[in-house]
C-alpha cells in the first residue's frame, strides 16, 4: 500500500511541476512585423498612402492583420518629408523618400533602455519598415 501512495505522489508531483512550468513560460511570441505595401507613392491629387502592419507569431494564429502598432517616419536629415497617423496613414509634406516604421514593444525580456532609433523606434522593439516616395 505504501508503494502505491509513493507512486501516486511521484506522478502528482511531476504533474504539478510541469503545470507550473507551462504557466510561467508564455509560448506565444511576436517574431516580426511587416508593412504593406512594401513601398508606396501617393497617386493623383492625394498626398497620402495607407500602410498596414502585420504581426508574425510563433503559434497559431501565425499572422495578425492589422497589427496594433506604433507608427513613425524616419525623415532624412532635418527635412520633414512625411508624417504618419497611429492608423498607418502616411501624409507627404515635401518631395523625397523616407522610411515608414511600425513597431511593437514585446513584454520585457531584459534591461530597459532609452535608446531611440530611426523613426522613433525604441531599442528592444520589433519593427517593420516600408518605403514612401513623396512626389
Amino acid at each position: 500500500m505504501k508503494m502505491q501512495w509513493a507512486i501516486l505522489f511521484s506522478v502528482l508531483f511531476v504533474f504539478v511541476l510541469l503545470s507550473i512550468q507551462a504557466c510561467s513560460n508564455p509560448t506565444r511570441r511576436l517574431l516580426s512585423v511587416t508593412i504593406s505595401p512594401a513601398s508606396g507613392t501617393p497617386g493623383g491629387s492625394s498626398s497620402q498612402v495607407q500602410f498596414v502592419a502585420t504581426g508574425h507569431y510563433n503559434t497559431s494564429p501565425y499572422t495578425v492583420t492589422p497589427l496594433a502598432a506604433t507608427w513613425g517616419v524616419a525623415n532624412p536629415g532635418n527635412q520633414t518629408v512625411a508624417t504618419t497617423s497611429q492608423s498607418g496613414l502616411a501624409t507627404c509634406s515635401a518631395s523625397g523618400s523616407t522610411t515608414v516604421v511600425a513597431w511593437v514593444l514585446p513584454p520585457p525580456r531584459g534591461p530597459v533602455c532609452n535608446v531611440i532609433g530611426p523613426g522613433g523606434v525604441p531599442c528592444g522593439a520589433i519593427a517593420g519598415t516600408a518605403k514612401l516616395t513623396c512626389p
